[in-house]
C-alpha cells in the first residue's frame, strides 16, 4: 500500500505526554502543491484515518491529540488535553509547508471542533476547510440529544472544558468550505451540517454535500470521491 511506503513520523514530547503526527507524501503529481491537515474523530478513527484517506493523493498530515492518539491508542475522550502541545505541533507542521502551497484544513466529527479553534493564527495560509460530519458546538450537540437538561449535566461533569466550537471560530471565514453531512447520522445529526451551511455567510464559496443513505461511519470510497472532486474542481 502506498501509504506505508510514503509515511513519515513526527513526534513531540509535550507537557501532556507524547503527541505527534503522521505525514504522508503526495502520491498524485497533480496534487503535489496541496497540503492537507487532518483532525480525526474518536473511537479508533485515529488509526483508520490513515487508510481511509489513501486515495486522496495530496500531502497529508494526520494530527494527534495528547492522551488520545496513535501513540497512546486510547479511546477515552476524557484524557484529551488540547493546549500548548497541539499549538506546537501545528507550528512545526506549518513551518514545513512551502509558503505558496495550498493548505486544506480537514476535520472529521469531533475533530471539526478541535480544528476550528486552531485556524485563526494561520488564516492567511489556509485556502480550504473541510468539515466532515460536523457539529456547531459541544453544548449544542448535547442539546440536540438531551435538551437543556443535557447541557446542565454536561456542565456538571466538566465535559465542556475544551473549546470545541466550529461555527464561532470560522463564521467569518473567507476561504472555500466543503461540508460533508450524512442523512442517517445519529451521532452528529445532519441538522448541524445545515446550520453551518446557513450561517457561514462570509465564505465566497461554500458547498454542502449530503450523503442521504450514509451513517456516521460513512463509506471510505464515497468520501474519497467527494473530497477528490472538490479538490480538483476548486484548486487545480
Amino acid at each position: 500500500m502506498s501509504y506505508l511506503t510514503n509515511m513519515l513520523w513526527g513526534k513531540y514530547e509535550g507537557a501532556a505526554g507524547n503527541q505527534g503526527y503522521v505525514y504522508i507524501k503526495a502520491t498524485n503529481p497533480q496534487l503535489n502543491d496541496i497540503y492537507m491537515l487532518y483532525f480525526h474523530g474518536i473511537n479508533g478513527d485515529a488509526i483508520r484515518a490513515i487508510t481511509r484517506m489513501d486515495k486522496i493523493g495530496c500531502h497529508k498530515f494526520f494530527i494527534e491529540y495528547p492522551g488520545y492518539s496513535f501513540i497512546s491508542r486510547s479511546t477515552d475522550l476524557t484524557t484529551i488535553t488540547l493546549g500548548e502541545d497541539t499549538d506546537t505541533i501545528l507550528k512545526e507542521i506549518f513551518e514545513q509547508i512551502p509558503s505558496k502551497a495550498t493548505v486544506i484544513m480537514y476535520g472529521r466529527s469531533i475533530g471539526t471542533g478541535i480544528m476550528c479553534p486552531k485556524i485563526e493564527p494561520y488564516t492567511q495560509r489556509i485556502q480550504g476547510i473541510i468539515l466532515e460530519t460536523p457539529f456547531i458546538s459541544l453544548p449544542e450537540l448535547i442539546k440536540t440529544y438531551a435538551g437543556f437538561i443535557g447541557v446542565v449535566v454536561g456542565n456538571w461533569f466538566e465535559i465542556y472544558k475544551w473549546d470545541l466550537s466550529t461555527l464561532d471560530h470560522i463564521k467569518n471565514t473567507t476561504t472555500k468550505v466543503l461540508i460533508l453531512g450524512c442523512g442517517q447520522d445519529y451521532i452528529t445529526p445532519i441538522s448541524h451540517s445545515h446550520l453551518l451551511f446557513e450561517n457561514l455567510k462570509s465564505s465566497p464559496d461554500i458547498q454542502l454535500t449530503i450523503l442521504e443513505n450514509e451513517s456516521h461511519q460513512l463509506k471510505f470510497q464515497k468520501i474519497e470521491e467527494d473530497v477528490m472532486e472538490w479538490l480538483t474542481t476548486k484548486f487545480l
